[in-house]
């Protein structure tokens, strides 16, 4: 299965992914780098809201908890 990954920037939003990910590599990032960067940025913040206790499960949120 081919995946691809199409990112557009509005004119006065904040910079995208896509393009964070090519200011720092200094070219057009490949899908594969965009992907992995995502999946960076996800494990991050799951790790924090782990760290603070603020995952679904932790709070007792989830339908089979209570």
């Amino acid at each position: 299965m081919k995946v691809s990954i199409t990112f557009q920037s509005l004119p006065g939003c904040r910079k995208t992914i896509w393009d964070a990910l090519a200011e720092r590599l200094g070219r057009e990032p490949t899908n594969h780098e965009a992907s992995e960067e995502v999946k960076r940025i996800l494990r991050e913040a799951h790790e924090e809201l782990a760290g603070a206790g603020k995952l679904r499960y932790q709070r007792g949120l989830l339908p089979w908890a209570s």
